[in-house]
């Protein structure tokens, strides 16, 4: 066995570790040579040990027990070094052991980062001949680019020739073709129209449109072309309008009225659900939001229900008309009829005139009537059916015909009635019964405001308390003035003082009548005000935020446009607009009017009208409704919710949010 030792050690044999312990004994056996005789002498005789005396040992025995004494001492002193020369050794050989592991592991890591290295120079020849061999490549392209470059000019005269001759093979097609303008032209033509062209101007305004784009038009639209584009398109509305009808199962109606120079005009539109054109729908979603269609704004002779119920029956069948006779409706072999339109009306929407509250119940027997010929007719058809259909139908003649029909009549009196009625369905019945009204939400608040108006002109005198001051008109002011003047005392009035007063007005509502006129007569576009002389909800209340606000602004303004003329002075409209804005009672109205706006009207309004990104269904609203005739019976019972010093809109306001910029 050969032990190898760290450190360049010369390594040590297996007889040289014997001798060296024999050696170790034998330095052991001379520690003490004057006891122990040397080997070259013959041991003296050791007499063989004798029975204890009693007496003292002898001085022999007493040299034997030390020298063998002695020598278990080197004994074991050899065989502890013999001990440590085993633990040395092993612990040689584990160093051993760990040296050739380390040695090995960085043999195997060298080893490993040279095919490392092999491999990256083995890459980098490879891309170093790539590199030589696209060199060749690049310097093809560039030679290819170069001759590219220099056909270049030659390319871009042979461009503007083939766009020249795609503008000129295109021209026949921004034109009429044949004596026919195509949909583009025509859809142009319409867009242009609804943009405020007149259709005077239509045709030589495309021929100028198309200039611009580099396209020559050489015949331009006439007028009469423009108005029959028009008339397209509204054949195209009826036709999509009544399509619509036949993909819904309900819809409701909605009309409002007004007037303009004398001439009634009614507007007349359909709500139901339709298809997401842009999303590529061709029926409608159950679950969208309905979407309101105008039919018509025409103008009618004058406002009474039944005008208005010919209108919508006549509009309906122009449109029906138009639908029936349409290719589209041909090719699918559809048909809608004025009795599928009554089956499907579900309710009908409107002001809360008397007028719009008639035609609804006009419209309500019309559709009765129709549900029974839609009856009537089912009847028929399987009666025709029975009898081997509509061939064997027109075989059998007029008067076998007619006892047939009379017979159905006799079997129907049976049928029709209560007893009919209790036979159907629950569901069935439902949707027989379901035409509901709904009026207009705007139009409550206006009424509820003119009520309100109205109601706080007469509480004055039933308080005993002083009026507002008379705003009279031009023609009456002289007469009012002389009848306000102290000097007059009790002097009874006479008939056209009396005729005077009865034509005035006072209050509010008159103050902020007269500051829209003189704001849009005396001012024009240098200042905005609510637009009172208009239709429009709301602007008697935003009038009289707008004054209360700016006191003390319309004050002095009005006070600088009596200086600012040249014959200085005041008008009618300005004179009882200055005494208005200074008269308590007025300016106490006005207030009302104000808290009635923030606190009622601008909240019911952002409720009904919604937020714009969800729906609001008039049947809905029956709670809301309660809920602002409790707030208004609240205010009544307290009006510090409103006009104490620590009033908030928290609690006085109709939805607990804040009042609107006005105040």
């Amino acid at each position: 066995m050969t032990i190898v030792h760290p450190f360049g050690a010369k390594p040590i044999s297996k007889a040289k570790v014997a001798s060296y312990t024999a050696n170790f004994a034998k330095r052991g056996s001379n520690a003490n040579k004057e006891n122990i005789p040397s080997s070259s002498q013959p041991a003296a005789h050791i007499p063989s040990p004798q029975p204890p005396s009693t007496s003292s040992p002898s001085p022999e025995l007493i040299q034997q027990k030390k020298l063998a004494k002695n020598q278990r001492r080197t004994l074991v002193r050899a065989q502890k070094k013999v001990s440590d020369l085993k633990e040395t050794i092993v612990g040689l050989k584990a160093e051993h052991t760990v040296a050739l592991r380390e040695t090995q592991l960085t043999i195997a890591n060298l080893q490993a980062d040279t095919v490392t290295l092999r491999s990256r120079i083995e890459g980098l020849e490879t891309h170093i001949e790539d590199a030589f061999k696209s060199t060749t490549q690049y310097q093809a392209n560039i030679a290819a680019l170069k001759k590219r470059i220099a056909r270049f000019g030659s390319v871009i005269q042979t461009t503007v020739k083939r766009t020249k001759r795609k503008a000129q093979s295109t021209r026949s097609k921004v034109t009429a073709h044949r004596g026919v303008y195509n949909t583009e032209a025509r859809d142009l033509a319409r867009r242009l129209r609804l943009a405020g062209c007149a259709p005077s101007k239509i045709g030589p305004l495309i021929v100028r449109i198309a200039a611009s784009f580099g396209v020559q038009v050489t015949k331009q639209m006439s007028r009469r072309t423009v108005q029959r584009c028009m008339l397209e398109a509204l054949a195209a509305s009826d036709i999509q309008l009544v399509e619509e009808m036949g993909q819904n199962e309900g819809h409701t109606l909605s009309q409002d009225s007004t007037s303009n120079r004398s001439i009634n005009y009614q507007a007349h539109q359909l709500t139901m659900r339709v298809p997401d054109y842009d999303g590529g729908e061709t029926v409608p979603d159950p679950k969208s939001i309905p979407r309101t269609r105008l039919l018509r704004v025409a103008s009618t002779v004058d406002h009474t229900a039944p005008t208005s119920v010919a209108m919508w029956i006549d509009l309906l069948q122009a449109s029906l008309e138009t639908y029936n006779n349409s290719p589209m409706a041909r090719r699918a072999s559809k048909s809608f009829s004025l009795r599928k339109f009554a089956m499907k009306m579900k309710g009908m929407c409107s002001d809360h005139a008397s007028a719009e509250k008639a035609a609804f119940d006009l419209l309500k027997g019309k559709m009765d009537m129709l549900e029974l010929l839609v009856f009537l007719s089912d009847r028929k058809s399987a009666l025709i059916e029975s009898l081997g259909g509509m061939e064997k139908w027109d075989e059998l003649g007029d008067v076998v015909q007619s006892e047939h029909e009379a017979q159905l009549l006799k079997d129907l009196k049976d049928e029709l009635g209560r007893k009919e009625y209790d036979s159907m369905p629950p569901e069935a019945r439902s949707a027989l019964n379901l035409f509901i009204w709904a009026g207009c939400c705007m139009h409550k608040d206006q009424n509820s405001f003119k009520g309100g108006a109205e109601a706080m002109g007469l509480s004055w005198a039933l308080a005993g308390l002083t009026l507002p001051l008379i705003l009279a008109n031009k023609a009456s002011a002289a007469k009012i003035r002389d009848i306000l003047n102290p000097g007059r005392k009790d002097a009874p009035l006479t008939p056209e003082e009396e005729e005077a007063i009865a034509a005035s007005t006072r209050g509010g509502v008159k103050a902020a009548a007269l500051i829209h006129l003189f704001a849009a007569f005396g001012l024009k576009e240098s200042h905005r005000f609510p637009d009172t002389s208009n239709t429009r909800f709301t602007t008697y209340g935003l009038a009289a935020c707008e004054l209360l606000k700016h006191l003390d602004f319309y004050r002095s303004f009005l006070d600088d446009a009596r200086l600012r003329k040249q014959r200085v002075g005041w008008t009618n409209i300005e004179l009882n607009l200055y005494n208005a804005l200074h008269d308590a009672p007025t300016l106490t109205e006005l207030a009302v009017m104000a808290l009635y706006t923030q606190s009622v009207t601008h909240p019911y309004l952002r409720v009904v009208r919604g937020s714009g990104e969800d729906t609001v269904n008039a049947l809905d609203l029956g709670p809301f409704h309660l809920k602002v005739r409790s707030h208004c019976e609240a205010i009544i019972a307290n009006p510090d919710l409103l006009i104490a010093p620590d009033a908030s809109f928290e609690k006085g306001s109709l939805d607990g949010k804040d009042f609107e910029g006005l105040l």
